[in-house]
């Protein structure tokens, strides 16, 4: 900035300076670089590469010209980020990375995209449609239908929350989401004994409920054999006659 007064002296010129910026920010693709799929958040993002700027992530068909920055308001369909993380919105859909400068210019939108998804697999049934008693495995199973989905064979009482590990004792994974069957947990060289249902695990997190059927795993040898022939017999002919 100059001053001139009215006889035309000029002051000396401002040390504060106006910068005229119009080029949009180009750093969406670092912020987001890969697809993800989440059915929360928060979730990691690069830096934008710049200070006094905004991100966000919002609608996937959201237009750059569209967006006005000084309206911009977090809703359930709009999150800003915080530093290196950025909370995802609680509506399921497709959402993109814009960058917004300083100066207020609106980047493209990022050619990765976020997936929400919050709706839980329902296949567990048809993963496991009908009860079975093994005393060893392989056992049989349907396909989840989704390849990336992870299917869970895990004692009965497991609840959703547990942490989901093939190394805990009883915990067995299937191959891949379309695997048509499924090993059984080994303990000492046998299977481990118990009842066992199916949860149904995707992409996104979500855990489906408890399969309604369940596996019995039994390695136990019966012991009647005595009781069902207690003595010995000579016979020329049968039937004989045996115990329960």
């Amino acid at each position: 900035i100059f001053v001139i007064d009215a006889a035309g002296n000029v002051s000396p010129a401002s040390t504060a300076k106006v910068v005229v910026d119009k080029t949009p920010p180009d750093s969406q693709n670092t912020v987001l670089a890969t697809d993800q799929i989440v059915n929360g958040g928060p979730i990691d993002i690069g830096s934008a590469g710049e200070i006094g700027g905004e991100i966000w992530l919002l609608p996937a068909n959201t237009v750059s010209t569209d967006i006005d920055p000084e309206s911009l308001t977090e809703t359930d369909t709009a999150t800003k980020a915080a530093g290196a993380t950025i909370v995802v919105p609680v509506i399921e859909g497709d959402y993109k990375i814009f960058v917004i400068d300083a100066a207020g210019n609106v980047s493209n939108p990022s050619a990765a995209k976020v997936e929400v998804d919050t709706t839980p697999p329902d296949s567990q049934d048809t993963v496991l449609a009908s009860d079975q008693i093994v005393n060893q495995g392989p056992i049989e199973i349907g396909s989840s239908g989704d390849f990336d989905n992870q299917v869970w064979l895990v004692p009965a009482n497991t609840p959703k929350t547990a942490t989901f590990s093939p190394t805990t004792l009883g915990y067995s994974l299937a191959q891949d989401g379309t695997s048509t069957s499924i090993g059984l947990s080994i303990d000492g060289g046998l299977p481990v004994e118990g009842e066992y249902k199916i949860y149904v695990i995707d992409l996104a997190g979500n855990v489906s409920d408890l399969s309604s059927a369940k596996v019995v795993v039994d390695t136990t040898p019966p012991t009647s054999q005595n009781t069902v022939l207690a003595t010995d017999q000579i016979v020329n002919g049968g039937p004989i006659d045996i115990g329960s």
